[in-house]
């Protein structure tokens, strides 16, 4: 990985409380690190401070949970459905870009196409994205899938674009977004990989797509049902 890398996915993050007072504004630091980083690592104890890029907390090493309400039925509702309902909701606006996938992957199994098609739709729906987002953020998947990785110069472009965005539209509740979306993250291993080692956990389409429905994310995945 390049020298970039360890900027984005190692920083630490601070714990913010949503909506409780007012919190330090996001300073420009090059921390955007964690949102999709490494596997875990034991984190130092570090004494608060404000140099901590709010990016930084998205898909980092494990970090302690975001003060966010839970979706209203996160409890309540824990199957998926049918793999069928999965793919009529979220297979045609997929549909060209799984085409790609395939092709760039090699993947020529039935069997694995399929469940390269759920995996990504149980993905979206718990991240309550609408097909339309789901088809756009896929496409961006699509488009970098088993290719070198980002150079440098392009993630901490990223990088820059995403701290600035979130930082001039949520002010101080922009780390715990970032947290929650972190954790959100952090419980899919396989999505934390794919993000982390095409770097398109930096991406801005991404970090806006998973902090705005902040609020709305299903933190842990559902159980599946055929």
């Amino acid at each position: 990985m390049m020298d970039a890398d360890t900027k984005l996915y190692g920083g630490s993050a601070v714990t913010p409380s949503l909506g409780a007072g007012e919190q330090q504004p996001i300073p420009d630091s090059d921390a955007a690190s964690a949102l999709y980083g490494p596997k875990k690592q034991q984190s130092q104890p570090q004494q608060p401070t404000p140099e901590i890029d709010p990016a930084s907390a998205l898909y980092g090493p494990e970090k302690s949970e975001a003060k966010f309400e839970p979706s209203a039925d996160a409890d309540g509702d824990t199957l998926y459905g049918s793999d069928e309902a999965l793919q009529s909701t979220y297979g045609p606006a997929m549909k060209e870009s799984l085409d790609v996938v395939y092709d760039r992957t090699g993947i020529v199994d039935p069997e694995q196409r399929e469940q390269m098609a759920i995996n990504a739709a149980e993905v979206f729906a718990d991240a309550r994205l609408p097909p339309q987002e789901a088809s756009k953020l896929h496409a961006l998947f699509a488009r970098h899938v088993s290719q070198d990785p980002i150079d440098g110069a392009t993630l901490s472009q990223w990088t820059k674009q995403s701290r600035t965005e979130l930082r001039e539209r949520y002010g101080g509740a922009a780390t715990a977004r970032l947290e929650a979306a972190q954790q959100f993250v952090r419980n899919r291993p396989e999505l934390a990989e794919i993000l982390r080692t095409t770097g398109l956990g930096s991406h801005p389409d991404i970090v806006r797509a998973l902090a705005e429905n902040a609020h709305n994310l299903r933190m842990k995945p559902k159980a599946r049902t055929k």
